[in-house]
């Protein structure tokens, strides 16, 4: 009897130990509905308990849940949930970042870019292992059209303590960036790849993340380094931790704003030679700074560190950057003595490659170190209209030339820096650009070759639960992506980068193996319509173009539209999937 009574006992325990092990290894919780009004899942992961709520879609009448990478068992708890029409969709391969903000809503944030609030912070690999956690001094808005366009916003966050989050440099302020505007949510990601392939410092580093604010799911972001002055970002002296030494609360000292320059009137220290970081900004933009200059050729430049910068220090980066633009803008190749020639000829390929539909206009940033007599161009920032994706219609698939620039035609030309338009020139720039591209060929190609396709499979499962969550409520005439699959409009960036980099290479007679983004041998119907009426229907190879289509009076339509993204048909678009197009009325 004893002997029993023991087996059964060491059977009950071993049950129980069991089932501890799996709890502590299952990685998703239990389901509570709470007021049954609402469900709610909870997940957890070695560092504990998080609850996510779901997102209901109107259109289908259905409760989403988006489940970070690290949860498991979805199946078993959608038959919980007999109330409610339930989906569950999970991500894959990448971290997960939960903000919690002391609100507990991000109503407050999202009214106004300038708002507010602290929070706290979470990061958990795709694996469930705790990455980070602590306090956030606070998160506000960040961006301009991208914040003021879409409902997909990004966000700065500050930690309250330094920290080097997900394997980056050390920072304590970081840049959530919705990649709402890429169809393939890595022409970010990938142009940062190509300006450190050229071997430009100080490009911010970049990861993707599953974000949720207070429990509900965000979307696909880039977690990326702020652009800013410091140890593993930019690396110069930092003049306003000088005069802030100096001075003390610089925040309620007196501005001033003369004849074109704008600061603080505050102390400095004897050596005002650096660190400076500026950036070539659009007229409204710089209007909201208080630090800045306008050269005489009417081009602002705000002045982003120090950020309280005083009299003397706006004089003097300001008189450093016209002397710079007189020997320009005058074919004087002195300039060379003042820049950095490598840093300027590889940002100069980096938006010449990616068609950077705002090069030399805004998000274009210089820096300048103490005791170093040199100007340097970057950190690269701000590519998400790039790579073909949303500026097709304004490029027209077209080459940006300095010598005639399509690009700087279209937009404002009193915006447009035109430094490198005269550099483009100058023989000394002309060749640098060309040996710097010819060097940097080789990791490009691995890129469009390799690389693309392998953060392709890293994200897909987070870029299609990203669709899901944004597409019917961010649907305008700049949707993202000229497709509606994922991977086509991956197929696209690489179809995109293999014709360009064949173009600059014919263009600088570079030596190359002509590049090929070839189609799958399906067939695609095309579809064209003026309003209920289908006027034709035409079969596409896989990866061929639109051309000739059918006749449209110039007085009465503004042309053929894509159906799904709502742009221009373009000869440059290849044909990926099945398309209608419609006739739109002017």
């Amino acid at each position: 009897m004893r002997k029993r009574t023991l087996l059964i006992n060491i059977i009950v325990l071993t049950g129980i130990l069991l089932l501890f092990i799996w709890l502590q290894n299952s990685q998703f919780g239990v389901i509570s509905v709470g007021n049954m009004e609402m469900p709610a899942v909870d997940v957890y992961s070695q560092s504990g308990r998080e609850e996510i709520h779901p997102w209901y879609n109107e259109s289908d009448d259905c409760f989403y849940f988006f489940l970070p990478a690290f949860a498991k068992g979805s199946e078993y708890y959608a038959e919980q949930m007999p109330e409610f029409d339930v989906k569950f969709l999970k991500s894959e391969n990448i971290p997960a970042v939960f903000v919690t903000t002391e609100s507990g809503s991000m109503e407050y944030l999202v009214a106004d870019k300038e708002n507010e609030e602290p929070g706290e912070i979470r990061i958990i690999n795709a694996g469930g292992e705790h990455e980070y956690s602590g306090a956030l001094e606070k998160i506000t808005g960040r961006g301009n059209t991208s914040w003021e366009k879409y409902n997909k916003k990004p966000y700065t966050i500050s930690l309250k303590e330094s920290a080097p989050l997900l394997q980056m440099g050390n920072g304590k302020r970081w840049y959530l960036l919705p990649v709402w505007r890429e169809g393939n949510r890595m022409n970010t990601k990938v142009v940062f790849d190509i300006a450190e392939a050229l071997g430009l410092e100080y490009t911010p580093q970049c990861t993707w993340i599953d974000l949720y604010f207070n429990g509900e799911y965000a979307g696909n972001y880039l977690l990326c380094e702020a652009v800013s002055v410091g140890k593993g970002r930019v690396d110069v002296f930092d003049l306003e931790k000088e005069n802030q030494t100096i001075n003390g609360n610089l925040q309620e000292s007196d501005t001033f704003d003369e004849g074109g320059r704008k600061g603080y009137e505050i102390q400095n220290g004897p050596d005002v030679t650096g660190g400076y970081l500026i950036e070539k900004d659009l007229a409204a933009y710089f209007a909201e700074e208080k630090c800045g200059f306008i050269t005489e050729s009417g081009k602002q430049f705000t002045i982003g560190a120090p950020k309280h910068a005083s009299r003397q220090q706006v004089s003097y980066i300001a008189d450093y950057v016209q002397m710079i633009e007189n020997l320009i803008l005058s074919h004087n190749t002195e300039y060379a003595n003042y820049i950095d020639l490598d840093s300027f000829a590889a940002r100069f390929l980096v938006d010449e490659i990616s068609l950077n539909c705002d090069a030399n206009i805004t998000s274009m940033f210089f820096y300048k170190d103490r005791n170093d007599d040199l100007l340097y161009a970057g950190p690269v920032w701000d590519y998400d209209s790039a790579m073909g994706d949303l500026n097709s219609g304004w490029m027209a698939g077209g080459a940006v030339n300095y010598r005639n620039t399509t690009l700087r035609d279209f937009r404002n030309s009193e915006d447009t820096l035109g430094w490198y338009d005269s550099m483009y020139e100058d023989e000394i720039f002309y060749e640098k650009i060309c040996r710097v591209y010819e060097q940097a060929l080789p990791q490009i190609e691995t890129i469009l070759e390799t690389q693309i396709d392998q953060y392709a499979d890293l994200i897909r499962a987070s870029a299609q639960m990203d669709l899901i969550r944004w597409q019917n409520e961010d649907k305008r005439d700049d949707y993202p992506g000229h497709y509606q699959s994922f991977d086509n409009n991956v197929r696209y960036l690489k179809y995109f980068l293999a014709n360009r980099l064949n173009y600059l290479n014919e263009r600088w007679e570079i030596a190359y193996t002509q590049l090929e983004a070839p189609g799958n041998g399906e067939t695609h119907q095309v579809t064209f319509r003026n309003g209920e009426d289908i006027v034709e229907v035409r079969q596409v190879q896989d990866g061929e173009v639109i051309i000739d289509p059918p006749y449209l009076d110039g007085e009465v339509y503004w042309g053929w539209y894509y159906e799904h993204s709502v742009e221009k048909l373009r000869d440059q678009i290849p044909v990926y999937e099945d398309v209608v197009l419609f006739a739109r009325e002017k």
